[in-house]
């Protein structure tokens, strides 16, 4: 019987531990990105003429993160996200503002041809998803509404440079 007890409260003390140790590591994500910026590395250009500072996702972990980390996006800023073949769904899961998620297909190394726009994406929409209305391979996530205002309508072609 003490052993039983014994066990169990080692059991107990191993899971407090690590509940902590996970919140602790949690906590310091968080705090990681309350100041950071974009990469001022690529930038896009719109068909409006404006240029927009983006971020590529890279991997796994920061594809799913996305920009569910920030507070809000600053200005003329975004976040792009490759893929190797058609994007799949987006949602608004842990976000903290409204986005415009505009669906791209590579055209070229450098070029992409809007295929179609998810303006206005809320974050009280979680758990709905969001898809392209064609065969899209790229993600461009942006403040809302700002899609109209860049001239990234169907059709319309940007282009990636790195700065």
């Amino acid at each position: 019987m003490k052993k039983t007890l014994l066990t169990l409260g080692i059991v107990i003390v191993l899971v407090a531990g690590v509940f902590l140790v996970a919140r602790h590591e949690a906590v310091l994500r968080a705090d990681q990105y309350s100041n950071i910026r974009l990469s001022d590395n690529h930038l896009l250009h719109t068909p409006s003429g404006q240029v927009l500072h983006v971020r590529i996702a890279i991997g796994d972990r920061e594809g799913e993160l996305g920009l569910s980390h920030f507070s809000s996006l600053p200005a003329n800023e975004g976040m792009l996200f490759p893929f190797d073949s058609d994007a799949p769904p987006f949602w608004m899961k842990d976000m903290n503002f409204p986005l415009d998620i505009v669906w791209l297909k590579k055209i070229s190394a450098t070029s992409f041809q809007v295929v179609s726009v998810s303006g206005n994406a809320l974050p009280s929409s979680y758990p709905a998803i969001f898809k392209a209305t064609g065969s899209s391979d790229t993600v461009l996530e942006i403040d809302a509404l700002e899609s109209g205002t860049l001239g990234l309508v169907p059709g319309a072609v940007i282009n990636l440079t790195s700065n």
